[in-house]
C-alpha cells in the first residue's frame, strides 16, 4: 500500500470515530462526554469521497456589558452581572488540495497537523483592540502531536476566547493557512537554486579541469641512507655498542646458544 493510501485510511478512519463520539447523544450506551457544557457540536460534515471534513462549534462565552454613559475605570458598586453570548466556529479537517484539483494525502495534513479554526460569527462579543473579524483564521495554540483530536483543538480555541473576552484582553486572528504554505513554498523556491549552485561548486572541485598542475605531480620518492654503525671492538667493549652475531668473533657466542 503506498503512503498516501495508508495516510488517507488513518484520515478516515480517525474522523469517523471523532465525529461518531462527538455528535452521540446523552441516551446512547456508547456515549463519552469529550467536551465541557459551554462547547456545543452544531454541524458537521464528512465527505470521504471528496476528502472534506468540517466540524462547526457554538461556543457560549461571558461578558460585562458596559452601561451606557459609564466611563471607563469607574467605580461601579457590587459586581457587575455578567451576561452571556456566543461564538461560532468551524473546525476544517480536510486533506490539502493539489493544483489540478487532486487529493493529497500526506503527513502534512490531519491528524499530523492540526485543523484549520475559522470564526464564523461572534466577532462582536470580542473587546476593543481585538484585530479578530467573522472569516477571519484562527490560532490554535498548541503543541500538535497526532494523538490529540478535534475536541482538543476546539477546546484550547474555545478556553483563549472566553478568557479573552470575560478580562477585556484584544483577541488577535492569525495568517491564512494556504499564505503561510506559499511563503514557504517560495523560500523554497528561493533556496533550491543556491542550492543547486554550491552543489555544482563542490562537484567542480572534484573534477579533473579544477585540479592545480602541482596536484597532478606525483609526489617524489625520498630514500633515506640507512647510517653505520660502528663495530664494536671485541678488545674494547662498551655499554650501548651494537654487536653483530653473524659477523666473527660474535658469533661463536650464537653457536654456543644453540
Amino acid at each position: 500500500m503506498a503512503s498516501s493510501d495508508r495516510t488517507a485510511e488513518i484520515w478516515s478512519t480517525r474522523l469517523q470515530r471523532e465525529l461518531l463520539a462527538l455528535t452521540s447523544v446523552e441516551d446512547d450506551k456508547d456515549h463519552i462526554e469529550t467536551l465541557p457544557n459551554f462547547i456545543k457540536v452544531t454541524d458537521h460534515e464528512l465527505d470521504i469521497t471528496k476528502a472534506v471534513c468540517k466540524v462547526s462549534f457554538d461556543i457560549e462565552v461571558e461578558y460585562e456589558e458596559k452601561a451606557e454613559g459609564a466611563e471607563e475605570g469607574a467605580e461601579t458598586e457590587g459586581e457587575a452581572a455578567l451576561k452571556t453570548g456566543h461564538v461560532a466556529l468551524t473546525l476544517d479537517a480536510s486533506l490539502p488540495k493539489k493544483a489540478d484539483g487532486s487529493v493529497e494525502a500526506s503527513p502534512t495534513s490531519y491528524p499530523f497537523q492540526k485543523p484549520i479554526a475559522l470564526l464564523k460569527s461572534g466577532a462582536e462579543l470580542f473587546p476593543d483592540g481585538s484585530t479578530i473579524s467573522n472569516g477571519d483564521y484562527v490560532e490554535i495554540d498548541c503543541d500538535w502531536t497526532p494523538s490529540l483530536h478535534l475536541n482538543d483543538a476546539v477546546l484550547n480555541v474555545a478556553l483563549k476566547m472566553r478568557e479573552s473576552i470575560r478580562r477585556g484582553e484584544p483577541y488577535s486572528r492569525t495568517a491564512s493557512p494556504k499564505a503561510s504554505m506559499s511563503a514557504a513554498s517560495a523560500f523554497a523556491s528561493d533556496l533550491m537554486p543556491n542550492s543547486k549552485k554550491l552543489s555544482a561548486f563542490f562537484s567542480s572541485l572534484k573534477s579533473p579541469e579544477f585540479t592545480s598542475p602541482a596536484a597532478k605531480k606525483k609526489p617524489l620518492s625520498i630514500t633515506r641512507p640507512k647510517p653505520k654503525l660502528p663495530k664494536a671492538d671485541p678488545d674494547n667493549l662498551k655499554i650501548g655498542d651494537i654487536i653483530e652475531l653473524s659477523e666473527e668473533p660474535w658469533n661463536r657466542c650464537a653457536e654456543g646458544l644453540f
